[in-house]
């Protein structure tokens, strides 16, 4: 993108049509906004898997331990 300032005009590097100042700031305000949406569901997805793996490692840890307990009971009979 070329930026004419003399003229307040934009031109496209590649085939050097003109671009419409409001349109380019629409569109790029429209993906800035869809970043963002994006980025805050990631965001709540990462909570919500971290809230998963806690309560996956806690389940582990609860089966381990019964494991064990059923083993030693298994081992003093």
């Amino acid at each position: 993108m070329i930026i004419r300032e003399d003229i307040r005009m934009l031109q496209c590097r590649k085939c050097e049509s003109i671009i419409e100042p409001f349109d380019f700031l629409w569109q790029w305000a429209c993906k800035d906004r869809n970043l963002e949406y994006t980025r805050q569901q990631l965001k709540k997805e990462i909570e919500k898997l971290g809230a998963n793996l806690k309560e996956l490692k806690r389940q582990e840890h609860n089966i381990k331990a019964r494991i064990k307990a059923k083993l030693e009971k298994q081992n003093v009979k």
